[in-house]
């Protein structure tokens, strides 16, 4: 029998979530879903209180670079970073291990300027990450995971099976190009929901319904990935904590993360080097389950849970860009408004 893990689902539900992924519009779930339009319209839109839904995009394709930044505690930062917000900022949190606090943002910076992106933050930065590869968690694929009696489950014991035969390949962009101010509109809506009707944004902005079209079609669409699929989960009753693995090699980290996200305990995972980064919400039944899976895997050399994330701050940023590019090149000037706002409302605290 499945453990009560997350929201609980209905079959039909569950359906309509494997068909999100690689589904474009609600005509695209309604037809590998095999339902109608209006009931997948309508079961999406209810869902949203069960389930996050993001558009994902190949960052890199466009120019910027993801990073994982692990900071001392700054609690004006943490309580200005909510009101004032930093472009190319994906997601912060607060993290707790015994008596220490940190911070931990996921950020994607302009490439060539990345350096200067993390000193104009000025925090103290404890250590810093470049995502080489990253890896989520997908209904539609997912090895391990299991729908029984309305919730979905994870065989983690079948873990070291799976790292065997896992693929390490992943969806990559189409084009490589720096993006206008109509595509970043464009990404910045689809990353907050993907199936948004455009046209209703389109005219509240004062774009053409054609334009956006050609934009969406030419420019947006060729760098678009998947879309993510994550079950909310109450952090009080499973919290999520942010692991490390040291593994021999990058194919064997990349195998490692890649094996991780087939359960729907691992949300996501990110490779640097040897190394794994992966959130993970286990029920605490299941934890020692993943230690048992992961340490008879001789390919990984160490491990360890770095914190749990502290549930007045984690915050992720849906629309993480703005007017930040222009003349074929990304604009810091957004950015650097925003650290200064920053900046004085910490002053003010």
């Amino acid at each position: 029998m499945a453990e009560k893990f997350g929201p609980k689902l209905t079959s039909s539900e569950y359906e309509i979530l494997k068909a999100v992924p690689l589904s474009q519009n609600y005509t695209q779930v309604a037809e590998k879903a095999k339902f109608s339009v209006a009931y997948v319209s309508r079961k999406l839109k209810a869902l949203r209180e069960k389930v996050t839904f993001r558009a994902i995009f190949d960052l890199e394709a466009i120019g910027l670079k993801q990073m994982l930044i692990l900071a001392e505690y700054d609690p004006e930062f943490a309580a200005s970073i909510k009101e004032v917000k930093i472009p190319f900022i994906l997601f912060v949190a607060h993290l707790v291990s015994g008596k220490k606090d940190y911070l931990w943002l996921h950020v994607a910076p302009p490439a060539e300027r990345s350096d200067e992106f993390v000193d104009w933050l000025q925090l103290k930065i404890l250590e810093k990450h470049v995502v080489e590869d990253f890896y989520t968690w997908r209904p539609d694929t997912a090895m391990l995971t299991t729908y029984e009696n309305g919730y979905v489950a994870g065989d983690l014991e079948k873990l070291g099976e799976v790292y065997e035969t896992v693929s390490t390949e992943r969806p990559r962009a189409k084009i490589r190009r720096i993006p206008d101010e109509i595509d970043l509109w464009l990404m910045n809506i689809l990353m907050e929901y993907p199936f948004t009707k455009l046209s209703r944004e389109a005219a509240k902005e004062g774009i053409r319904q054609q334009v956006a079209s050609y934009h969406l079609i030419r420019h947006v669409r060729p760098l678009w990935l998947y879309n993510v699929v994550r079950l909310k989960i109450d952090p009080d009753q499973v919290p999520t904590k942010v692991y490390y693995f040291g593994t021999s090699d990058n194919e064997s980290a990349k195998r490692l993360a890649a094996t991780l996200v087939q359960t729907p305990y691992v949300p996501v995972s990110f490779v640097e080097g040897n190394k794994v980064f992966a959130y993970t919400t286990i029920p605490t039944g299941l934890e020692m389950k993943l230690v048992r899976s992961v340490r008879a895997i001789d390919s990984v050399e160490e491990f360890n849970e770095i914190a749990a994330m502290e549930k007045d701050l984690i915050l992720e940023i849906t629309r993480p860009f703005g007017r930040d590019v222009g003349g074929g090149r990304w604009i810091m000037d957004r950015f650097y408004q925003a650290v200064r706002a920053l900046r004085v409302k910490k002053e003010e605290a």
